[in-house]
């Protein structure tokens, strides 16, 4: 069950995530770029196939101009 919990709660940040970088119009591939990383890494986190580590998690959120700290704020009220 816990797991459960936390693969919706995982899966609801970075589908958040994702909305950020589409309504800030960065595409996949320009976001890679910004990250140092092939196009295939962004798209395998956001299909869920890959997990952030929380640096990775900071990096993504500086790449698209969003603050980690009030990102994961917003998640945690919403919860």
């Amino acid at each position: 069950m816990l797991k459960t919990i936390h693969q919706d709660r995982y899966g609801r940040l970075i589908g958040e995530m994702v909305k950020l970088r589409k309504d800030k119009k960065v595409t996949q591939t320009q976001l890679a770029q910004q990250l140092g990383k092939p196009q295939s890494y962004v798209a395998k986190i956001e299909t869920l196939e890959r997990k952030l580590d929380i640096v990775e998690f900071v990096d993504w959120c500086n790449a698209i101009g969003q603050s980690p700290s009030e990102l994961l704020r917003t998640q945690l009220e919403t919860e």
